[in-house]
């Protein structure tokens, strides 16, 4: 696809997307990543709204309890006495980044979400969606207290049930040990073994979708590359109407009474449209 140099200097593509020519860094280097034929960019997404819909958090208020301060576009859903909501701070040093503590509190079914204030914004199909969480655990689910979590593009913010629609990742250690990609389409499910390890360590993990919604491919960050890992998921992509899903991450008990909590230092979420709006 061919450039077009303005006057002031910045080269813009033909079909008015805002890519320039490749950094050192590579940051958004999508070709060379796997995520399609989009080409190299040194500018974030969201300076071209057109063409791109999204989410980020940094949790960068310092507001902690039953809310960080969000309004509007994200909630905080708590069940069970004990469940933690709180703010803590992050790695970044001189940024001021947070990170956000979600915990299962000490009674089974207990769950703490982060998400969507609506869970049905997205319908899979118009265009590439790339997901990203980094994040630890305060330890690993076991057969005494064992937990669950997901992260990623789902229909509820509930821990008590499954989502009927999403493309999510899942730790479920009476499972696999390791993250699972699942794609769940009115309540039939695909789910893939990624073969990467749930870690107490910080994770930069993540999903890619691509534009018909056909495919969904799991990554994961190691020395500054994303790498894909596990076979795609084929099936059970929810695209249709009625379809709808929203996003976020859950930690949710299953048995057991101590408390266990994930860190989140961030969550992403976008979609780079086939079509212009």
């Amino acid at each position: 696809m061919g450039l077009i140099t303005l006057k002031h200097g910045n080269r813009h593509r033909a079909d008015g997307s805002d890519p320039l020519e490749a950094t050192s860094d590579g940051i958004y280097n999508t070709t060379t990543l796997g995520y399609g034929n989009l080409g190299s960019w040194d500018l974030p997404p969201h300076a071209n709204p057109s063409l791109w819909w999204g989410y980020t958090e940094d949790f960068n208020s310092t507001r902690a309890g039953n809310g960080f301060g969000y309004a509007g576009n994200a909630i905080e859903a708590v069940s069970g006495t004990g469940t933690i909501n709180t703010a803590a701070v992050g790695q970044q040093g001189g940024f001021g980044w947070l990170t956000a503590g979600l915990g299962t509190g000490g009674s089974t079914s207990d769950y703490a979400f982060w998400g969507n204030t609506s869970q049905s914004p997205i319908r899979l199909g118009g265009g590439e969606v790339i997901h990203r969480w980094r994040g630890r655990f305060s330890a690993l689910s076991d057969g005494t207290d064992t937990y669950g979590f997901r992260t990623g593009i789902m229909d509820t913010s509930s821990g008590t049930g499954v989502p009927t629609d999403g493309v999510y990742l899942r730790y479920l250690s009476t499972t696999s040990a390791n993250w699972l990609l699942v794609a769940v389409n009115n309540a039939s499910e695909t789910v893939v073994d990624t073969g990467i390890a749930v870690s107490t360590s910080n994770q930069s993990v993540g999903l890619k979708i691509n534009a018909a919604g056909t495919s969904a491919q799991f990554v994961y960050l190691s020395n500054g590359i994303w790498i894909p890992a596990g076979s795609p998921v084929a099936s059970n992509i929810p695209t249709g109407s009625g379809r709808e899903t929203g996003f976020g991450f859950i930690i949710y008990r299953i048995a057991g009474t101590t408390n266990r909590t994930v860190t989140t230092d961030y969550h992403s979420t976008w979609c780079r449209f086939t079509s212009m709006r």
